[in-house]
């Protein structure tokens, strides 16, 4: 079991595996799939992924606006292209990772190539 602290002040004990991404936030992280909600930390991603040594399993990937998303990639299910007018133009895949839908700029390829790097089976 891992142990994190949301910035409210709330503890959270869990399964590192059940990790289904990690974004940056400030001077922090926003971490996706333990929990319906995104769980916000004080902790950068960089030392999240040092200390729960999930470095490997994850893809870094852009979202629309440019930021990086951390995948995990065992938990990508689906990557597709977007339906026409769904995203903007710089958007060129979709993908779902237990409940998270997340749009990147990178090509099917580029998703797939990535995922399997970090574990993943597209």
């Amino acid at each position: 079991m891992a142990d994190i602290t949301t910035v409210e002040g709330l503890r959270v004990l869990f399964d590192p595996a059940a990790i289904s991404a990690f974004a940056a936030s400030g001077g922090g992280a926003v971490i996706y799939g333990l929990a319906p909600e995104a769980l916000t930390v004080g902790e950068s991603t960089d030392a999240l992924l040092r200390r729960l040594s999930l470095a490997a399993s994850f893809a870094k990937l852009t979202r629309p606006d440019g930021t990086p998303i951390l995948i995990n990639g065992k938990a990508v299910s689906v990557v597709r292209e977007p339906s026409p007018l769904e995203y903007a133009a710089a958007v060129h895949s979709v993908m779902f990772a237990g409940a998270l839908k997340q749009a990147v700029r990178e090509t099917l390829d580029e998703v797939k190539a990535a995922i399997n790097r970090a574990g993943g089976s597209l």
